[in-house]
């Protein structure tokens, strides 16, 4: 995965005084690349960014077009459809609230969003239990009926 190629932390050691960042978002495409640009530049002011360095991971499928890879859309603008903060006007995402009230609905949607990471996380941990469990009594079972039985008098 493009987003887990490299570690910001050994880059800084080679580049003291800079700030790395890895801004790669698993399995993304240009288009969603770009995505992310335009979100950091809505809320950043780039003036001020002089010892950061954005890193994006890119390989062949990330010049995937949308149809081919996503289906039309890109992660980023499923999640924002989710929320219902955005809507789809004949395939173009756009902001649901004004300008000026967009980035108070953002920062309320945060618990939201935790609640649905710490949900998703409790289910990989269920689903990884589930099938520990079941493996342990199913090579438990086997073991049962491999066995030879002893004859009954």
């Amino acid at each position: 995965m493009t987003a887990r190629a490299f570690d910001p932390e050994q880059l800084m050691k080679g580049l003291p005084g800079y700030n790395v960042h890895n801004l790669s978002v698993s399995g993304s495409n240009i288009s969603q690349m770009t995505e992310v640009i335009d979100l950091l530049s809505t809320r950043e002011d780039w003036r001020h960014l002089g010892s950061a360095i954005f890193v994006f991971g890119g390989h062949f499928p990330s010049f995937l077009e949308n149809d081919r890879k996503f289906g039309g859309m890109t992660k980023i603008e499923v999640e924002q459809l989710r929320h219902h903060l955005y809507w789809d006007d004949a395939g173009v995402i756009k902001p649901e609230l004004s300008p000026p009230t967009m980035p108070t609905a953002l920062f309320l949607i945060k618990p939201f969003a935790f609640v649905y990471k710490i949900k998703f996380a409790a289910g990989e941990l269920v689903s990884k239990l589930h099938d520990g469990l079941f493996s342990k009594l199913r090579r438990q079972f086997m073991a049962q009926c491999r066995r030879p039985r002893r004859p009954t008098v």
